[in-house]
C-alpha cells in the first residue's frame, strides 16, 4: 500500500543503502500507473519502490525484499477480526484511505464494500461511530499506533493478527544497465548490516525488529543500539512474513518470543546473556523527533 510515508521510508533506506554500496541515485515521480512503462522505454534505469510481477522480471533485476506493505483489518473492540482473506468479508464495509494505491488484490476484491475516506484518522473516526465495520491499515503504522496510543488502543480496537494483503518492496535495475546485477549484489549486503547497525531502525522510527538476520529461518530480535532498558523488550516490529506473527507488535499469548537477542551485530541467546552494560535505561538515547510517528496517525 502506497501512502504518504512508506514511499519516503522505502526511498530513505534505498538511497542509504546505496550510498553505503558506493552508489548515489535520484528519485523522480511519476503518475500512477506508468513505473513499469517508463523503465521498459528505457526512461529510469531502476525503481525504488516496485513489487514483483512476471512481466517486470522480464526485463528487471529484483533485489531482496527490504520492505512489506502488510494490511491488516482493524475493527470495533469486540469485533471479530479473525478473517484471512477479503473474500469472507462480502457486504462489510470496509474503509480505506483516497489517493493510496491498495495494489490489484484489493482492486479486484467485490466481496465487501469498499468506503473511501479522506484519512487514516476520518476512517478511525467513522469505524468507532460504528458508519465502518472494518478499516485496512498498514502493519507498521498499528505498530506504531499501539506504541502510543496503548491503553486507547486495547479498550476501543480490535486488531487482526493475519494480514489480508501481503506484498514485498523491492529495488530494482534494468538487466541491461551496466553492472547491475553487481549493484544490486552490494545493495543487498548492504541491507543486511543496516538490519544490525541500527540504520533499518532509525528508518522506521522502531526501537527493535524481528528479522532473521543469520538467514537459519528463525527470528532474532535485533536492537536499534546499545541502551536496551532493563527489561527485554515487550514489543517489535516484524519485517517480513516468517514465522508468526507479524500483524502485531506483540507475541502472541501461546507464542514466545523469539530467544536469541542481536546487540550492535551480536547474537546472544537468551537475555541473561545480554551484558548487563547494555541494560541501562532506554531513555538515555539522544533525543529525537519522531516524525513518522507524529504524521501517521492522531487517535
Amino acid at each position: 500500500m502506497d501512502d504518504g510515508n512508506r514511499p519516503k521510508i522505502a526511498v530513505a533506506l534505498v538511497s542509504g543503502a546505496l550510498e553505503r554500496a558506493g552508489y548515489l541515485a535520484s528519485v523522480a515521480l511519476v503518475a500512477e500507473g506508468t513505473v513499469t512503462s517508463a523503465l521498459r522505454s528505457g526512461r529510469f534505469v531502476g525503481s525504488p519502490t516496485m513489487w514483483r510481477s512476471p512481466e517486470r522480471e522480464e526485463f528487471l533485476l529484483y533485489s531482496e525484499p527490504y520492505m512489506e506493505n502488510r494490511l491488516m483489518l482493524v475493527g470495533r473492540k469486540g469485533s471479530n477480526v479473525g478473517a484471512t482473506s477479503l473474500a469472507k468479508l462480502k457486504g462489510k464495509r470496509i474503509g480505506i484511505v483516497e489517493g493510496y494505491a491498495y495494489g490489484p488484490d484489493l482492486e479486484r476484491e467485490t466481496a465487501p464494500v469498499f468506503v473511501t475516506g479522506a484519512s487514516r484518522e476520518a476512517n478511525l473516526r467513522a469505524l468507532l461511530l460504528g458508519e465502518l465495520d472494518y478499516v485496512l491499515e498498514d502493519a507498521l503504522v498499528l505498530h506504531h499506533l499501539t506504541g502510543l496510543y496503548p491503553e486507547k488502543v486495547k479498550a476501543q480496537l480490535a486488531l487482526g493478527t493475519h494480514p489480508l494483503i501481503t506484498r514485498t518492496l523491492h529495488l530494482v535495475l534494468r538487466k541491461d544497465f551496466p553492472d547491475a546485477a553487481e549493484i544490486i549484489e552490494r545493495f543487498n549486503r548492504e541491507l543486511q548490516a543496516m538490519m544490525t547497525d541500527g540504520s533499518y531502525h532509525r528508518a522506521l522510527e522502531v526501537d527493535w525488529i524481528r528479522a532473521d538476520v543469520d538467514h537459519d529461518g528463525v527470528l532474532e530480535l535485533v536492537a536499534v543500539d546499545d541502551k536496551l532498558g532493563n527489561e527485554p523488550p515487550s514489543s517489535s516490529y516484524q519485517l517480513m512474513s516468517i514465522g508468526a506473527p507479524v500483524g502485531t507488535s506483540e507475541p502472541r499469548d501461546n507464542e514466545p518470543a523469539p530467544a536469541r537477542f542481536v546487540v550492535r551485530g551480536v547474537a546472544y541467546d537468551s537475555w541473561s546473556a545480554v551484558p548487563d552494560d547494555y541494560k541501562t535505561p532506554s531513555d538515555a538515547r539522544d533525543a529525537k523527533p519522531h516524525t513518522l510517528r507524529a504524521s501517521i496517525f492522531e487517535f
